[in-house]
């Protein structure tokens, strides 16, 4: 049960590609009406053990990743020689999807997980 939410993210992440304009709207459809929602829901199963620990560490730094990533990837473009093209070298995407996720964990580690816990101290919370 725990692999299904796997397979889902994968087809999302792949069929984009798929080069026909009517497949585009009707993936985003899916996406919006039937995937997304299922996804949810299957988000609602609680797991136990290292499987917990697993999704609470991915949970604690999806916001950090969603709030650094327009950020990191404008910082990364400003470096990189050509500027911004429609086709990025491979190189540079694989740089990317590394140091994003690795500063994005950085942040929840030394910056939103202290920050946390002082203002639920101060707030007696």
């Amino acid at each position: 049960k725990t692999w299904l939410p796997a397979e889902l993210l994968l087809v999302v992440l792949v069929l984009p590609v798929w080069p026909s304009p009517v497949a585009n709207g009707l993936y985003d459809f899916a996406c919006s009406n039937l995937l997304f929602p299922v996804l949810v829901l299957l988000g609602a199963y609680d797991p136990g053990g290292r499987l917990a620990k697993l999704c609470e560490r991915l949970g604690g730094v999806s916001y950090p990743l969603y709030a650094l990533h327009w950020a990191f990837w404008y910082v990364m473009i400003s470096i990189y020689p050509h500027g911004w093209q429609r086709d990025l070298p491979l190189w540079f995407c694989v740089l990317a999807l590394f140091i994003l996720p690795t500063a994005s964990w950085a942040a929840w580690r030394w910056v939103e997980t202290p920050l946390r816990t002082r203002l639920k101290r101060l707030t007696g919370t």
